[in-house]
């Protein structure tokens, strides 16, 4: 018979790196397999599947699988396996603000200034987590991401989500890796990577926290993440979260006129930056 096969899904900014490196150091490839991005000449939004589904070595040779860019589709290149489900997940503003002093703290590294946490967060679409599941693990279009109300996000993510044998907050990564660990025949701990700490001691970059936001930058924050936070109340702590019934939760929002690049006074002359756009961005 064979073996079970671990499908780890690294939603940015979830420890996924921990885990996919942990992988990566003990199992290796081709049996540790991140799957890479689809293409990189037209955007992912496009499509439906974004990774590449060309297997590195025959499938019952392969026993995890990981990345940012695998969907639910990558199950069927494993016929007749038993699936083995894991996301970690996190609560959507400390997500936001996480990704926000991450790229921070990257673009100091590098000699350039940051930009503010309210253009940031113009740029960046409302529900990122809810979004990159969405498009990502259920592999929707963003065209038609476009058209489904949040109650309809909503019911899919959740049924996706009660199909994971593992669905828990980012503080629970030990807790995963022992498990996967213990599956996969690895050492029990893993280090930890791509972390804010690690991150933190490469630059000055104090990280911004959700009590030192500006009042109209948290309201902002909460309303933008209305639909992750009750994803995230029903999913991971087990709460009847209520969805906010309102036109302007229901579909996928315009970008700001802010959005597209900016550029802002720093060491290099005329820096210019990307704004995030969405979750998946570097």
């Amino acid at each position: 018979m064979s073996r079970p096969l671990e499908i780890v899904l690294h939603v940015p900014k979830c420890a996924g790196s921990t885990l996919e490196g942990h992988l990566h150091a003990h199992l290796g490839p081709p049996v540790f397999w991140s799957a890479p991005k689809r293409t990189r000449s037209l955007p992912l939004e496009l499509f439906g599947r974004k990774y590449r589904a060309t297997l590195p070595a025959a499938p019952d040779t392969i026993r995890a699988v990981s990345g940012h860019y695998i969907g639910r589709s990558v199950e069927t290149l494993f016929p007749g396996r038993q699936m083995i489900r894991s996301v970690l997940l996190r609560e959507p503003k400390a997500l936001v603000l996480s990704w926000y002093n991450f790229r921070m703290m990257r673009y100091a590294a590098q000699g350039m200034a940051p930009y503010p946490f309210g253009l940031h967060l113009r740029c960046l679409a409302p529900d990122p987590l809810s979004h990159f599941l969405l498009s990502h693990w259920l592999e929707i279009p963003w065209l038609r991401l476009a058209r489904m109300t949040a109650a309809e996000k909503l019911v899919r993510l959740e049924e996706a989500l009660g199909q994971f044998d593992f669905v828990g907050d980012i503080s629970e990564c030990d807790q995963l890796v022992a498990a996967l660990s213990k599956r996969l025949g690895l050492p029990e701990k893993a280090a930890k990577e791509n972390s804010g700490h690690a991150w933190a001691g490469l630059t000055s970059w104090q990280p911004l926290r959700l009590g030192t936001l500006a009042p109209d930058d948290r309201e902002a924050l909460t309303a933008r993440t209305h639909l992750d936070a009750c994803l995230y109340a029903r999913v991971v702590e087990g709460k009847d979260a209520p969805l906010r019934d309102a036109s302007s939760l229901s579909r996928l929002g315009s970008p700001s006129p802010a959005c597209g690049t900016h550029t802002t006074a720093s060491p290099r002359a005329n820096a210019t930056y990307e704004c995030p756009g969405t979750l998946a961005g570097p």
